[in-house]
Formats: C-alpha cells, sequence, structure tokens
C-alpha cells in the first residue's frame, strides 16, 4: 500500500501530469516516507506559495483517499473507524 501511495507522491512532480494535478517544484516539494510501519506525507512549501501549496496538498489528499477508499477499504475500517457500508 505505502509503495502505491508513493508512486503517486511522485507522479505529481512529472509534466505528464494535468495542470491542476500537478504540484510545480518551484512553488512547493512533497515527500512521503514510512516510519516505524506509518506513511507520512510532507509538503515544503516554497516562498509566499501557502495557497498555492495547501490548495494542490488537499488535492493530493483527497485523491489518496479515494485509492484507499477504492482499493484497501479494510485499512480505512480499522484506522479511522469508517462505516463498512
Amino acid at each position: 500500500m505505502a509503495r502505491a501511495l508513493d508512486a503517486l507522491v511522485h507522479t505529481r512532480t512529472d509534466r505528464g501530469q494535468p495542470a491542476h494535478k500537478r504540484v510545480d517544484a518551484r512553488r512547493a516539494r512533497l515527500s512521503s516516507a514510512v516510519s516505524k510501519g506509518d506513511w507520512s506525507l510532507t509538503v515544503h512549501v516554497r516562498g509566499a506559495n501557502h495557497d498555492y501549496a495547501v490548495q494542490r496538498a488537499l488535492n493530493l489528499v483527497n485523491e489518496l483517499f479515494l485509492i484507499l477508499h477504492e482499493s484497501y477499504p479494510e485499512y480505512l475500517i480499522e484506522r479511522f473507524g469508517l462505516s463498512p457500508e
């Protein structure tokens, strides 16, 4: 699961991504890591691009949730108490 999430984060800086999904590395950087079994996402804001970085980060978090909901629903049920329905 962590590899799938890492891959999605990595693709967000790819120029092949549509502009509304791509993260401009001059304005913000994304990174992800696994530490002690927990996956984390980090957003580094560059300069005065806070609004841009927050918007892109929230879009990414939403997409990550959709992937978890579609591919790993048992994880969401177990870790976040989501309804199995």
